[in-house]
């Protein structure tokens, strides 16, 4: 016969999915205004994935809306590529995907 442990027979099975819920809680309402803020509000929206570049780079995101009511977005882009180093660019359909996130309020 197999024995359990008794550990884990002393919780129910949901306790360490409220635990979790609640340091994510936390982490949430104590974050700093650092580029991290993002990652913890995405998840503590429990959105899947992750949340792309513009959403994480202040710089970038401040860049991409000073130029969006004055070119288009593949204008954008060359000025990001222009500006910014490889790994904080983003492409033309990223932008258009931000933009059109921000425009339901999503963001």
């Amino acid at each position: 016969m197999r024995r359990r442990n008794p550990a884990l027979r002393s919780r129910p099975f949901w306790a360490a999915g409220a635990q979790i819920h609640r340091k994510r809680t936390d982490m949430t309402q104590n974050a700093s205004s650092t580029p991290d803020e993002a990652l913890l509000q995405h998840v503590a929206a429990h959105r899947p994935g992750r949340p792309g570049k513009i959403a994480l780079d202040p710089e970038l995101r401040a860049f991409v809306e000073a130029r969006l009511s004055r070119m288009t977005f593949a204008e954008i882009e060359a000025e990001v590529a222009a500006h910014f180093p490889p790994d904080r660019r983003t492409s033309l359909s990223a932008i258009h995907r931000w933009w059109r996130r921000m425009q339901r309020g999503e963001t």
